[in-house]
C-alpha cells in the first residue's frame, strides 16, 4: 500500500515536470516570434527612413540657376558700365 502511493507521487511529480518544461520552452517561443517581429519592424522602418532621408536630400539639394533663353550674353564678374 504504501509502494502504491509512493509510486504516484513520482509519477505525478514527473508529469508536473513535464508540464513545466512545455510551458517554459512554449513561453520562449513567444518572445522569440515577438523579438523576431520587432527586428523585421525596425528593419522595414530602417528603410523607411532612408527612403525618406533620399527624398528630402533632393528636394533640398541646390538647383542649378535656370538656363537663359534670350541671347544676350554677360560677363561673369565684369562691372556694369555706365555712361
Amino acid at each position: 500500500m504504501n509502494m502504491k502511493t509512493a509510486f504516484s507521487k513520482a509519477t505525478r511529480r514527473h508529469r508536473q515536470d513535464g508540464m513545466a518544461t512545455i510551458v517554459v520552452v512554449a513561453i520562449i517561443s513567444i518572445l522569440l516570434i515577438f523579438a523576431m517581429g520587432n527586428a523585421r519592424t525596425l528593419d522595414f522602418l530602417g528603410r523607411d527612413l532612408r527612403l525618406i532621408e533620399q527624398q528630402q536630400q533632393h528636394r533640398l539639394a541646390p538647383q542649378p540657376p535656370p538656363i537663359s533663353k534670350t541671347n544676350a550674353t554677360t560677363t561673369a564678374g565684369a562691372p556694369a558700365v555706365t555712361p
